[in-house]
């Protein structure tokens, strides 16, 4: 996968997860704090994107964040503004669980979860990592 340039990643998924295979809408799940939004957010969403048709984004509460990472420098308000704006997000979760459950996937009818390899062995185990 081509990752620098003028068309970095734009085949992400192509294949495996292409429109042609599916025969039902493929709902993702991607979350984080998203403070300070900057390029590696944006591409991370657009690579969950390419993994499936519609893109659900939770954003962590001040809270959480605070309780988990240390104090936030945007406010949530501003965090789900900014999230919001990212032209491949379909819909986002204010106040989206710290750790992501396979209850909060269900909730959400989410298909799939991009995210770190911090919460990762138990949805690999599920198969929805």
């Amino acid at each position: 996968m081509n990752t620098t340039g003028k068309d970095a990643g734009t085949n992400v998924g192509a294949t495996a997860c292409s429109p042609e295979k599916r025969r039902r809408t493929i709902r993702v799940w991607c979350d984080g704090c998203y403070d300070m939004v900057h390029y590696g957010h944006s591409n991370q969403l657009r690579q969950a994107k390419a993994m499936g048709d519609y893109l659900i984004v939770g954003v962590h509460t001040d809270g959480e964040i605070s309780q988990h990472k240390g104090p936030p420098v945007f406010t949530q308000d501003e965090r789900y503004k900014m999230v919001r704006a990212i032209k491949w997000v379909d819909e986002i979760v204010e106040g989206a669980p710290y750790v992501t459950t396979l209850e909060t996937l269900d909730k959400y009818t989410s298909d799939f979860c991009v995210h770190g390899g911090e919460f990762a062995e138990i949805l690999e185990w599920v198969g929805r990592f």
